[in-house]
């Protein structure tokens, strides 16, 4: 009797052991989320990247819609809401948009989205003041053929909430007529480098700059089954979205 007493305490005690122990009752959520605040303080640090990088890197958002499944890349701009493309909104309101920060904080978003399926733009606006730093545009950029241009975001298949960086080269311009507008344009640059449909909605910068100079989009200049170029909304157009919204605009 006295044993089975014995044999008890000692498995009361182990059990308990394991309540008290940290790692217990940790989900694999919980531990995938730990691991990505690992992985980005890492990168956030000086001896990996830059100051322009930090902003940059903190400010993009790894976004999710909940309804279709689908996921890209969007930024968050200065004292202003989170920029992506309209298509991966499309047909659904704030609450089906999930956004993860690069240390997988969640963020939500209220229930209406400013969108402009012309441009491909998108602004959805936190429910939350967010804390982290957000993106200056541009109000010098140089577009000149063969300048190097840079995107953190997260390429297709890559799922953790830190970003990447990708790089590409200026290749020029593309006009598409707008609709119903006689000699007015939608103004695209174009560009070539290691990027995919899940850095669509990032922003684009200028070398390994954190200052935007236009939105990536899921469109493509290609000749047969070759793409040559990547394309992304210019600043005239982003501005120009942001000024029919009432979305102020913080350059820099």
């Amino acid at each position: 009797m006295r044993n089975k007493q014995t044999v008890f305490l000692l498995s009361l005690l182990l059990v308990l052991s394991f309540l008290v122990s940290p790692a217990f009752g940790q989900t694999n959520r919980e531990k995938a989320a730990e691991a990505s605040r690992t992985a980005a303080k890492w990168l956030l640090s000086p001896s990996s990247s830059t100051l322009q990088a930090q902003n940059a890197i903190q400010a993009v958002y790894l976004v999710k819609n909940q309804k279709t499944g689908k996921q890209a890349t969007g930024f968050l701009l200065k004292n202003g809401p989170l920029i992506t493309n309209e298509t991966l909104v499309r047909g659904c309101s704030g609450p089906d948009i999930l956004a993860l920060s690069c240390t997988a904080e969640e963020i939500t978003f209220r229930p209406e989205i400013k969108t402009d399926p012309e441009r491909n733009l998108a602004a959805l606006f936190p429910t939350v003041r967010i804390s982290a730093p957000g993106l200056f545009i541009s109000n010098d950029p140089h577009f000149i053929a063969g300048n190097a241009l840079s995107t953190w975001g997260y390429p297709a298949g890559y799922n953790n909430p830190p970003p990447v960086l990708c790089m590409g080269v200026f290749s020029g311009f593309q006009a598409y007529p707008k609709k119903d507008r006689l000699n007015e344009y939608v103004k695209h640059l174009l560009f070539s480098g290691n990027f995919d449909s899940g850095n669509c909605g990032g922003p684009l910068f200028e070398f390994y700059g954190d200052r935007v100079i236009g939105v990536i989009i899921p469109q493509t200049t290609a000749v047969g089954s070759k793409v040559l170029t990547g394309e992304a909304i210019s600043l005239d157009d982003l501005r120009g979205f942001l000024k029919e919204n009432n979305i102020p605009e913080t350059t820099f």
